[in-house]
């Protein structure tokens, strides 16, 4: 395994990364309520209509089985992990409050590669700006990576791909470090649209600088729910399992690194596909107290 025979290779995994998802009240994050109350928020989480879903909402049967939004987020016990661990508590920042946070927590990192989720299409110049990446996307007429000044060069390259080409759709993105990597001209990245017509993914071929070695840096956004359907496996299973024949179909065939939102934990049925197919948790590899688990706002 290519790790093993190179320096240190620093990775970074981000979703939740879409302006939506700080401008409005729609998934019930683990807020800190107290610090809601003393912004005089505290109504808002009485009801799950003043929480802004409603009926209508696809989530809204499940959530009411689990009481008002403040008896949900108290039950949750995320201690933290959820989402942005931003300063002191979570909070619902507006986009200019979020995105430099956003933008710190990955580069005080340093990171070589970077795999990024629920990036929204229309964020994609900033993020580039903030970043310094030159981001090629793909099949999108909307957006462009801004033009750097005179004198100063992208830190990363990259890829973006979104699941409509509409500035309000999100995406997902691998970025690479150009001191780190080169990307082969002769193997250019993939973008892989499952069958099911909802999520992605992005294949880039990378060759190591130090080392020479080749291997395929790969992200994807897995649909959201991962209850089993009747008589049949879940849309999680089946977009795991077409990722693994792409990648396996590939020639040459080449390392893996995977950097996902996987939406599912590690007792479910697409995680241990793909454990399955000889993918590694390296988050199992660290020490017990340096491991990151992440949560999600699915409904169980």
């Amino acid at each position: 395994f290519f790790f093993e025979i190179m320096r240190p290779l620093r990775v970074l995994q981000f979703n939740t990364l879409a302006r939506c998802l700080a401008e409005t009240i729609q998934f019930p994050y683990a807020i800190d309520l107290e610090q809601e109350r003393r912004a005089g928020r505290e109504h808002i989480y009485e009801s799950w209509e003043a929480y802004g879903i409603t009926e209508r909402h696809w989530q809204h049967a499940e959530l009411v089985k689990g009481g008002t939004p403040a008896e949900y987020l108290l039950g949750q016990n995320e201690a933290g992990t959820f989402g942005v661990e931003e300063a002191n508590g979570k909070y619902l920042y507006a986009w200019g409050d979020r995105l430099p946070l956003l933008i710190a927590q990955i580069t005080q990192h340093d990171p070589d590669l970077i795999f990024l989720q629920e990036v929204q299409v229309d964020t994609v110049p900033e993020f580039a700006t903030a970043l310094r990446a030159q981001i090629r996307t793909l099949e999108l007429s909307c957006v462009a990576s801004p033009p750097f000044e005179e004198g100063v060069g992208p830190v990363y390259d990259g890829l973006y791909a979104a699941r409509r080409d509409a500035p309000e759709s999100d995406g997902i993105a691998i970025l690479w470090k150009r001191t780190s990597f080169d990307a082969p001209s002769d193997a250019r990245g993939e973008l892989l649209r499952y069958s099911d017509g909802q999520k992605l993914a992005l294949l880039q071929p990378l060759v190591a600088r130090e080392a020479g070695v080749s291997f395929l840096a790969v992200t994807t956004h897995l649909h959201w729910n991962p209850v089993p359907r009747p008589g049949a496996a879940t849309l999680q299973e089946v977009e795991a399992t077409e990722l693994i024949q792409k990648v396996n179909g590939r020639e040459p065939l080449l390392p893996v690194v995977l950097g996902a939102d996987l939406n599912c934990g590690v007792q479910n049925a697409a995680f241990r596909k793909l454990a399955s197919a000889g993918f590694e948790d390296l988050d199992a590899r660290l020490p017990a107290d340096q491991r990151k688990r992440f949560s999600t706002h699915v409904p169980r």
